[in-house]
């Protein structure tokens, strides 16, 4: 995961996709998430994908996803930015405050079926050039608290719901 890279992918993507007037384009929150589902032995689907969102609300999304379960396995890539609604962006402020985010640095993992795994690593940007980040790696010593476990999940239907909102439907998200 190279978050400096990825940053400057999607600052690039906000510089070609024309924005609302006034809209504010600085980071929020920005995921890195990489993920095997998986069903006992049987292999589900993959998901690799970087989810940034901004301040006011524009976010961008590019991933590729593989669904065995639903589609044939060929790897689809997906790149999508619009502007989330107002509900679901008091929703993100509403986990990011129970999380307390602004106080988190956590290094853990989340506990997945046989032959799953799970992977994030999410950034947030605070004022003053402050930043926050909460890595599950499957491989971390320690697992997450639950609160954190509850925060990724939270943070799957937020984004489920920003695309849902935009029109966008994206497998195994």
């Amino acid at each position: 995961m190279n978050t400096h890279r990825d940053l400057l992918f999607f600052s690039f993507l906000f510089l070609l996709t024309p924005l609302a007037a006034g809209a504010q384009t600085s980071p929020l929150l920005k995921v890195h998430e990489v993920r095997t589902d998986a069903g006992g032995p049987a292999l589900l689907g993959t998901v690799d994908v970087d989810w940034l969102v901004s301040r006011g609300g524009p976010f961008a999304l590019l991933g590729v996803v593989r669904d065995f379960q639903g589609g044939d396995g060929s790897p689809r890539a997906y790149s999508v930015t619009a502007t989330a609604a107002a509900g679901a962006m008091a929703d993100l402020g509403a986990a990011l405050a129970a999380v307390r985010i602004r106080n988190r640095n956590d290094h853990c993992r989340i506990e997945t079926p046989l032959g799953a795994s799970v992977a994030y690593e999410i950034t947030w940007f605070g004022a003053q050039n402050r930043t926050t980040r909460i890595v599950v790696d499957p491989e971390a010593g320690t697992s997450c608290p639950t609160f954190v476990q509850t925060f990724v999940f939270q943070l799957r239907e937020i984004r489920a719901r920003m695309l849902r909102d935009a029109g966008v439907v994206v497998p195994r998200l």
